[in-house]
């Protein structure tokens, strides 16, 4: 396996931030329980409609405004922060004036937020949102108003504002047995390894194989190689959407490496525009680094060697956006082609595997991410190597992922 270059830790050290984190694992935000926060509508402008007249004011072109508009957030995330900007509007409807819609003190701000987590704004039976999800809708106002106002400061990290949202994650962990994180441990990737395998030996299998072009073995070999690929490289399900062939766009995410007798010997993979392509360098031209996996002997866990099988196997499939993992149908809505499979599929696949392993019923298809971050740690590579793989902070790696392996080895022991 190749060397793999150590990421830059930002402004904490890794070794500070284990300390920190020593005395309580962290993993996700346990928040998948609460809805989006768009529950109520709001009468007043938009988001876009607010930012467009604030930024006229500062004296920007149409043109420029458009440019922010339409590239500074990823859907995604504009959708998120329009959804929130609407509760906002409704509180400043209700409570406010136009003027502190769009210049609010920290007060205002503060008062706003703690509707949002008493549940005014949503028809949801939850009772009390938590800190964290507070947290994101101060983010949405104050990131919002920044871009017009000119305090030096944006009014969410105001003390005042910093001091609430430090007292809510406080209340969260101490009376309501919120955490900040889902898994204190994760689960040993050697059971989804040995299913895999059986899957592989097995003599269903090997009898689908004989017919290569067919749809059920093409189905069957995807299902076997994508729990090795988040595993091996300690990925999210939406990671793999971003993976592209090279054949039909100028987009290559996938080379086959092989000896000098003409045998494989590793696979490099890379992200195209992942999840957190806003920040990464312009250098990178949208790219995360190559991450090189190498051929091991037993061909029926080979990643690379099931892989390159893979990849020969789809090669003559007509696709339409050249994606590396593709629907097992083609349909007349991608004008008779495969195409790419979405997030969501990835992640069921994921999940089928897991719960056919006899991975505990608790985990959820992305802590495959956690069980390949503890798998690398226990086969010798070091954290700075694991984060780079990942593709994440020195921070999120400690806070959310960094977990020791549960003590469950084989299909018929308890959780």
């Amino acid at each position: 396996m190749s060397p793999i270059a150590a990421s830059p830790l930002g402004d904490r050290s890794l070794s500070a931030l284990l300390q920190t984190h020593s005395a309580s694992p962290a993993a996700e935000t346990a928040s998948d329980a609460e809805p989006a926060p768009a529950d109520a509508a709001a009468a007043g402008p938009s988001r876009s409609a607010t930012l467009r007249a604030n930024l006229v004011a500062q004296g920007l072109d149409d043109a420029a405004i458009n440019t922010i508009l339409e590239h500074k957030w990823a859907r995604s995330t504009a959708t998120w922060h329009d959804s929130a900007w609407g509760q906002w509007q409704r509180h400043c409807d209700e409570r406010l004036d136009d003027t502190r819609r769009d210049n609010p003190s920290a007060s205002d701000v503060i008062n706003f937020l703690q509707r949002v987590r008493d549940g005014e704004f949503s028809d949801k039976a939850v009772d009390t949102f938590s800190a964290e999800w507070v947290r994101k809708v101060r983010s949405t106002v104050s990131i919002t108003v920044s871009m017009w106002q000119n305090r030096g400061m944006r009014i969410g990290e105001h003390p005042l504002v910093s001091a609430y949202i430090e007292a809510l994650q406080k209340d969260d962990f101490l009376n309501r047995s919120r955490r900040k994180y889902k898994y204190d441990d994760t689960w040993d990737v050697q059971l989804v390894f040995d299913y895999v395998s059986a899957t592989v030996r097995s003599a269903a299998f090997q009898a689908l194989r004989a017919a290569p072009t067919s749809i059920a073995y093409i189905s069957k070999l995807r299902e076997c190689v994508i729990p090795l690929g988040r595993i091996l490289l300690c990925s999210r399900s939406s990671d793999l959407t971003c993976v592209f062939r090279g054949d039909s766009t100028n987009v290559q995410c996938v080379r086959f490496n092989n000896d000098d007798a003409g045998a494989l010997e590793s696979v490099d993979i890379r992200f195209y525009c992942p999840k957190q392509r806003n920040t990464m360098p312009v250098s990178a031209k949208g790219y995360t680094d190559w991450i090189s996996i190498g051929v091991v002997d037993d061909a029926s866990v080979c990643f690379a060697t099931l892989l390159r099988e893979y990849y020969t196997v789809t090669a003559p499939l007509p696709q339409s956006d050249d994606r590396l993992f593709l629907t097992e149908m083609a349909n007349k809505a991608h004008a008779g082609c495969h195409w790419g499979l979405s997030s969501q599929r990835l992640a069921n696949i994921m999940k089928d595997v897991m719960t056919a392993a006899g991975i505990p019923p608790d985990f959820l298809p992305h802590s495959a991410r956690h069980a390949g971050i503890a798998h690398q740690r226990r086969e010798g590579m070091s954290d700075d190597d694991v984060m780079h793989r990942a593709n994440m902070s020195a921070r999120t790696y400690v806070v959310h992922y960094r977990r020791k392996i549960r003590a469950v080895r084989s299909l018929g022991s308890g959780g």
